[in-house]
C-alpha cells in the first residue's frame, strides 16, 4: 500500500505509483477519501481478509450513529426525533452503506461537530473557555469529515464564515485552520501523484458549473427522452429542494437564530445545484451529493418553525427505488 510505505519513509517510485494506477483510476481523487479505508483497516486489525466485513459494519453503525444524533438534535428543537429517519433512509445514505462509500462516515463526522458545539456551549453558558472548548471540538470533527469526504467542504466553509457574518472576522480567520489537515493531505497528493485529489477527479468526470443547473440542462445533450427522464426523475426530489433551500436559507441568514443553520443550508444547496454534468448523469451520485443538503433542510425546518417541508420526506423515501436492480 503506497501510504504505509509513505509512513515508513519510503517513498514510492513512479513505476510503483503507476502499476496501482492500472487498477485504480484518478488514484489521487481516490486517495483524498483516506479516512474511511484506514478506520476499516484499524478495525480489522491490518488483516486483509477482514476489511471487507468491517467496512460494511462501520458504515451501518455510520448511518445508525448519525441518525441517533439527528433525532436528538432535532427532539432538542421540538421535532420528533424518528423525523431523522428521513434522513437515514435517504437513497444517497443508503447507496453510501450499500456500497461501501465514504458518505455515511463523512455525515456522521459532521452532525457530531454540529451537535458538540451546541451541547458544550449550552453547558458552559457564557464561559470563554467552555465555549473556545466548542469550537476546537467541533473544528477538528469537521477537519476529520474532510478527510472522509472532500463533499462535507460546505458544512467546513459555513461554519468557518459564520463569526465573519456575526461581525467576528478575528474568530473566522481562526477557524480557517479546519482546513489544514485536508490542505496537507492535497500537498501530499499532489507532490506523489502529480496532482491534488481534490482537482483530478473521478474517471470520466466534469467539473463543477458557474451556472446553476447548467450540469442538469447538459444532460439534453444525450436526446430528449434522456433528458425527460431524468428530469421527471430528479427535479421534484433534487432540484426544487435545492432552489427551495438556497432562496429559503437566504431569506433567513438575518435571522440570529436560524443563521448558523441557513448559512449550511445555503452552501449544500449551492453545491447541489453547480454540480457537474457528470454526477447529474448519475442518479445515484447525485443523490449522494444532496445529502448534505437533507441534512440541512431537517434542521432548517424546524427552526425556521415551517413543519410541511417534512412531507417532501415521503417523497425522498420514494427514491429507495433507485436501488433496486
Amino acid at each position: 500500500m503506497l501510504l504505509s510505505r509513505w509512513s515508513r519513509g519510503v517513498k514510492p517510485e513512479p513505476h510503483e505509483a503507476n502499476s496501482y494506477c492500472a487498477y485504480l483510476k484518478r488514484i489521487a481523487y481516490r486517495y483524498q477519501r483516506i479516512l474511511t479505508p484506514l478506520l476499516a483497516r484499524v478495525f480489522a486489525l491490518a488483516n486483509p481478509a477482514a476489511i471487507p466485513w468491517t467496512l460494511v459494519g462501520l458504515n451501518l453503525a455510520y448511518q445508525m450513529a448519525a441518525v441517533l444524533v439527528l433525532g436528538e438534535m432535532l427532539r432538542r428543537r421540538g421535532a420528533s426525533a424518528w423525523a431523522a429517519l428521513i434522513f437515514g433512509l435517504w437513497v444517497g445514505v443508503v447507496a453510501g452503506v450499500r456500497l461501501d462509500l465514504s458518505e455515511p462516515l463523512a455525515l456522521l463526522l459532521v452532525l457530531l461537530a454540529l451537535w458538540s458545539e451546541e451541547r458544550i456551549a449550552e453547558s458552559s453558558g457564557a464561559g470563554i473557555w467552555r465555549m473556545r472548548g466548542a469550537t476546537w471540538v467541533s473544528g477538528a470533527l469537521l477537519a476529520l469529515s474532510l478527510l472522509a469526504k472532500e463533499t462535507m467542504l460546505p458544512f467546513a466553509l459555513g461554519w468557518a464564515m459564520l463569526p465573519a457574518l456575526e461581525g467576528s472576522w478575528r474568530r473566522a480567520a481562526a477557524r480557517l485552520l479546519v482546513f489544514a489537515p485536508f490542505a496537507l493531505l492535497q500537498a501530499w497528493l499532489w507532490v506523489t501523484f502529480g496532482t491534488p485529489g481534490l482537482v483530478s477527479g473521478g474517471a470520466g468526470s466534469t467539473s463543477f458549473e458557474i451556472l446553476p443547473l447548467a450540469g442538469f440542462l447538459r444532460i439534453s445533450q444525450n436526446g430528449a427522452a434522456a433528458f425527460a427522464v431524468m428530469a421527471a426523475l430528479l427535479v421534484p426530489g433534487v432540484i426544487v429542494p435545492a432552489l427551495l433551500a438556497a432562496w429559503s436559507s437566504l431569506r433567513a441568514l438575518p435571522t440570529p437564530a436560524a443563521r448558523r443553520t441557513a448559512l449550511l443550508l445555503l452552501l449544500n444547496a449551492l453545491m447541489v445545484l453547480v454540480a457537474p454534468f457528470s454526477t447529474f448523469r448519475e442518479p445515484l451520485g447525485i443523490t449522494r451529493l444532496a445529502s448534505g443538503m437533507i441534512v440541512c433542510v431537517l434542521l432548517f425546518a424546524v427552526e425556521t418553525h415551517r413543519p410541511r417541508i417534512f412531507a417532501w420526506g415521503l417523497l425522498w423515501l420514494s427514491y429507495l427505488a433507485l436501488l433496486v436492480e
